[in-house]
């Protein structure tokens, strides 16, 4: 017997033995009771066979005496029967008073006596055999027989139905003992069942316990019912699945899967590894090259991911036939590649990445397109450089992008880059919480009607109130908050502090418009139009007062996304401006598709027209252009009195610039637009090659 299996014994097992032996047991309740009423019936036939035999051998000894002298007396014919029928012969005798009484002392138990004279007191039978005691025993009264036989005198048969059932005791202790076995043979076959169902469901369970704890070896087979086998093979399924997904994570946290190169968490085991052999007795120096593609941006925004992907895996093979067999080359995201060169110090790490840029430099067929490919590479080397993985590939970055700043192609780190580095990320550290810690201040520049020298608008510009280095221009900080996105919190705080303004000027009597810059990311936006529109009701501000300014360098980085952007502002109301129009690239067929209402002359061209003709030929040209599409021109740079005049001749409409107006700050606009006033325009002297432009 497997006692651990008994001890073990629970739940669906305990259950199943549980219903074999139940079933058992009501089975053999049944047969025990069929059996019982069997026995009882067989014993009351019995007893009334021999109650009927008594009687009639009784009555035959009562017709035998009456021949002989003297008759024998009663007791003696009740004892004669006793002797020959077994049964109890009781002689009963009617008193006047009493009733019924035993004529002579009877053998029969007490109480079978009390209910033989109830009986015989109750009246005359209406059957010739009555039960007595619940059907213990059975009784049979003979009259006696002949003429003038005593009426008052009764011999009463009485036969025990337990004693006649006594003499099956034994079939009810053989039920008994077959009622033992069947007990034993039913709990083994519970076990057995129990076991052969339960096993496979063990084994299951210990599979599962095995997924559970990362084990995915090993197949799931298992034979018996149907179900099980299915329960079996959905968990096979699950295993082999868990499997190929655990070993596609192991691949995906060391391979890159666009490229098949190992990734930058594989680059930084293998960088690892190799600085410890550097750093050992007589170890070589190792170097690490960075290099990120040139325009890869423009690429992929372009000509879309797909062909950015070709791209990459296109300049993944290059790299690999550039390369020597013991070099390492890994994908570190995005279009930026890192190489691990064993052995190699400054002047071997520049050979190959002179080797590299020849590669590149053919052009890439994509499909259709074709591709120039350019690279800025970085280099860093340990451990001139460093001698930690992770500092020493931050510092091949820094070169890099100090390569890509001075478009040389390759640089080597050097200390003074890392100070200008930390320098830089503490000021956007910074800067993600000069929004929320409100540094921020809104300026505004004015705007004026050239020819009635009335405020029509201002520009919003942003300056940051640093606790430390004071105030800081755009320039200084919005390079950083483009290339990290905190320009966007920077644009939205802008535009609803300029809502603001213009709402309150609005109220105090100065109909103005607020000119708004747009960058890069802003415009890519998807939700931009409709963040603007959620500002525009909240603020309660009509669309036309606000105009957003794009330059010709943003449209272009993705003309399309930009064309859809500019449609959606247009359709919410608001007016749109190009800003620095004459430096960009955009062709004048684009710019005539958008849906503009002004143009904005750089102040390249202003600031020196009245002493370059050049610049004023250019200016009157673009100001021309402007209103044959229906434009409103307005001119940056206005720096003095001549400006004024001359602007004012070529027909601009409107400009700012430090002569109308430095930048006010917002609370101080409207006191200094009622003190400004316009210079008389009393002509303007120019030498006689202005003369075919003005």
């Amino acid at each position: 017997m497997n006692w651990r299996f008994w001890a073990g014994l629970s739940g669906d097992r305990l259950r199943i033995v549980a219903a074999y032996l139940l079933l058992l047991l009501v089975v053999q309740a049944v047969a025990a009771l069929l059996v019982h009423l069997a026995i009882n019936r067989h014993a009351v036939r019995t007893v009334a066979i021999e109650l009927e035999t008594a009687d009639r051998v009784l009555r035959g000894l009562v017709a035998d005496g009456a021949a002989h002298t003297p008759p024998p007396d009663l007791a003696t014919l009740a004892a004669t029967s006793e002797r020959l029928t077994g049964l109890h012969a009781a002689v009963l005798r009617q008193d006047a008073l009493a009733g019924w009484q035993f004529a002579r002392p009877s053998r029969l138990p007490q109480p079978v006596q009390k209910a033989l004279l109830d009986e015989m007191r109750a009246g005359p039978a209406a059957a010739p055999m009555q039960p007595l005691l619940s059907s213990t025993w059975l009784m049979r009264g003979v009259a006696l027989p002949g003429e003038g036989a005593d009426t008052g005198v009764r011999i009463v048969l009485v036969g025990s139905i337990t004693d006649a059932a006594a003499a099956l005791a034994w079939l009810q202790v053989a039920l008994l003992a077959l009622g033992g076995a069947l007990l034993v043979v039913f709990g083994c076959l519970g076990v057995y069942t129990a076991n052969w169902i339960a096993r496979p469901l063990v084994v299951l369970g210990v599979s599962a316990r095995k997924l559970a704890a990362g084990d995915y070896t090993g197949t799931i087979s298992l034979t018996g019912p149907r179900e099980v086998q299915e329960l079996a093979q959905t968990f096979e399924a699950m295993r082999t699945a868990i499997q190929q997904r655990e070993r596609r994570i192991r691949d995906l946290g060391s391979t890159d899967s666009l490229t098949a190169l190992p990734n930058r968490a594989r680059f930084r085991t293998d960088l690892k590894t190799e600085i410890e052999r550097t750093l050992g007795e007589g170890g070589k120096p190792c170097a690490v090259l960075v290099m990120d593609l040139d325009r890869f941006k423009r690429v992929n925004d372009v000509l879309g991911p797909r062909y950015g992907d070709k791209l990459l895996r296109h300049v993944a093979d290059r790299l690999r036939q550039a390369l020597g067999s013991a070099d390492v080359l890994a994908r570190l995201g995005g279009d930026e590649f890192a190489v691990l060169l064993p052995g190699h110090d400054v002047d071997g790490a520049r050979a190959v990445a002179a080797r590299i840029a020849q590669a590149l430099r053919e052009p890439a067929q994509i499909g259709e397109q074709t591709v120039d490919i350019s690279a800025s590479l970085g280099i860093a080397v340990c451990p001139q450089h460093g001698s930690d993985a992770d500092r020493l590939v931050g510092r091949a970055e820094q070169a890099m992008l100090e390569a890509k700043r001075q478009t040389s192609g390759v640089s080597v780190y050097r200390d003074d880059l890392s100070s200008a580095e930390d320098s830089d990320l503490g000021l956007l550290t910074e800067l993600r919480r000069a929004v929320d810690v409100n540094q921020l201040r809104l300026v505004l520049q004015p705007k004026v009607d050239l020819s009635t020298g009335r405020v029509t608008g201002a520009e919003a510009l942003v300056r940051w109130m640093h606790p430390e280095r004071g105030e800081l221009l755009p320039a200084s900080f919005i390079p950083f908050a483009e290339q990290s996105g905190v320009i966007s919190d920077i644009t939205r705080w802008v535009i609803q502090r300029s809502m603001l303004a213009c709402r309150r000027m609005r109220k105090q009597g100065l109909p103005i418009r607020i000119s708004l810059n747009l960058s890069t990311r802003d415009l890519l936006n998807d939700r931009l139009a409709h963040e603007i529109a959620d500002l525009i009701e909240r603020i309660k501000v009509k669309p036309e007062w606000l105009v957003f300014e794009i330059t010709e360098s943003v449209l272009m980085e993705d003309p399309e996304r930009a064309r859809r952007t500019l449609d959606q502002l247009n359709t919410l109301g608001v007016k749109l401006s190009i800003d620095d129009f004459g430096t960009g690239y955009s062709s004048l067929g684009y710019l005539k598709r958008l849906p503009v209402h002004e143009l904005k002359i750089d102040r390249s061209f202003v600031m020196n027209m009245d002493q370059d003709v050049h610049d004023a030929k250019i200016v009157r040209s673009t100001i021309d252009l402007a209103h044959n599409l229906g434009l409103k021109v307005v001119a940056e740079g206005l720096e003095s009195e001549r400006h004024w005049k001359l602007l004012g001749a070529l027909n601009c409409d409107e400009a700012q610039g430090y002569f109308v107006s430095r930048p006010v700050a917002e609370d101080d606009f409207v006191a200094w637009a009622q003190t400004w006033q316009a210079p008389v325009n009393d002509g303007l002297n120019l030498p006689t090659l202005y003369a075919d432009i003005v």
